[in-house]
């Protein structure tokens, strides 16, 4: 297996663990009695970083560290926050002593502002504050961003709040938001319960060498007109178990556009992208759908290259038979992608088939409008390749001559 994409696994399974032990219940499932626990820190979005992790011996106790170093907009840092599996918080002052039960806990720094409401928040970091302390169930909260900025990285979940919608655009011109990176997991995450809407006039980009934008079970992205999402370093978008939604937009320059379902090592986390607008385009390979579904019903996949079998759609992309991969097509235009072939070291060559599409063993493609035109596969089949019979069903639309 190419060296990337194995490193790129062990993030993915890494961004699937801290949605499960990070934000999905912070106490975590018992290790076991008699056992020590684990506790950890997590800077809440803050720049910095965090203490490091502690073994707890059972029945010992450890004292609440400072938070020295961090820094989120014009906030001041309040202590440590831990949730229980009901989302119920309880604060921790610098300096306390705190005796775990055994299994995992995550403390969530804390950061107070002290600003009346979310138009009195001067910048996006202050906006992501106020958020912090005021989200409420069921709320719907739209984020002005009138210049650029640069934040920590960032996730967007509210334990015991549900159905929470926060759009973001910019005003007056495109706005750029620039994420610094964290360690062996997705720099911007969307958790449970909470729909991020991408609006007119905003970019968010990083240049670091891991996943971009993550969305978690439950957790929903929408990408309208007027927005891009650009990377250089690894995936713009991975859905895993929730929902992805590009109705317009630009993803661009990542190493691959974006990758629906995760898997490895046991962990999976199937998910959903509907694209009926916008375009990804010159990325290191379009679209991946490894376990879930991805509906194109309009939009452009252009001008994605990779070393490998299908650079603009993948469909059961590479991990064997973990689950179903399906893609279905009924508008849209996948054109001008490019599968390179490579030669090894060994003398072997890299298998390039499916310059516009490829269905692995474990993946469906069926196709009832829309267009695959113009692309190219140094192995062959420029435009569709399935490894099994079955595997590709053409019902309408235009398929390129392989």
């Amino acid at each position: 297996m190419n060296k990337k994409w194995m490193l790129h696994i062990i993030a993915i399974v890494a961004f699937v663990g801290f949605l499960v032990l990070g934000l999905g219940s912070a106490s975590g499932p018992k290790i076991g009695p008699g056992e020590a626990s684990m506790v950890y820190f997590n800077t809440n979005g803050a720049n910095g970083t965090v203490p490091d992790s502690v073994r707890i011996d059972k029945d010992a106790s450890f004292t609440i560290p400072s938070g020295q170093g961090l820094s989120f907009g014009d906030a001041t840092f309040g202590g440590w926050v831990l949730y229980d599996e009901n989302g119920t918080a309880t604060n921790f002052r610098v300096g306390e002593t705190f005796k775990p039960s055994g299994g995992y806990f995550t403390f969530f720094a804390k950061w107070v502002l002290d600003v009346p409401n979310l138009e009195a928040a001067s910048s996006f970091a202050n906006k992501l504050i106020w958020l912090q302390n005021n989200v409420e169930s069921n709320g719907n909260y739209t984020l002005d961003i009138s210049a650029n900025e640069t934040i920590g990285p960032q996730f967007l979940s509210y334990p015991g709040k549900n159905n929470v919608t926060i759009t973001l655009r910019g005003i007056g011109v495109n706005r750029t938001i620039t994420f610094t990176t964290r360690q062996y997991s997705n720099v911007f995450v969307i958790g449970s319960g909470v729909t991020l809407v991408l609006d007119n006039n905003i970019t968010l980009q990083t240049t670091h060498d891991r996943p971009f934008v993550g969305i978690g079970a439950d957790g929903s992205l929408i990408m309208n007109n007027g927005s891009t999402i650009t990377c250089t370093g690894d995936t713009g978008v991975e859905v895993s178990g929730g929902t992805f939604s590009m109705n317009g937009g630009t993803i661009t320059g990542c190493r691959g556009g974006v990758v629906v379902g995760v898997t490895g090592i046991g962990v999976r986390g199937s998910g959903t992208f509907n694209m009926s607008g916008g375009t990804i385009t010159r990325n290191n390979g379009g679209v991946f759908v490894v376990i879930g579904t991805f509906n194109m019903t309009g939009g452009t996949i252009a001008n994605n290259t990779r070393i490998g079998d299908g650079a603009g759609v993948n469909v059961g992309f590479a991990f064997g038979n973990q689950g179903t991969a399906t893609f279905n097509m009924s508008g849209g235009s996948i054109t001008g992608n490019v599968s390179n072939t490579e030669v090894q070291r060994d003398g072997s060559r890299t298998l390039a088939r499916g310059g516009g599409v490829y269905v692995d063993r474990s993946g469906r493609f069926t196709m009832t409008g829309g267009n695959i035109t113009g692309n190219t596969a140094h192995e062959g089949a420029n435009g569709v390749f399935a490894t099994s019979p079955g595997g590709f069903s053409n019902r309408g639309g235009t398929v390129q001559p392989n």
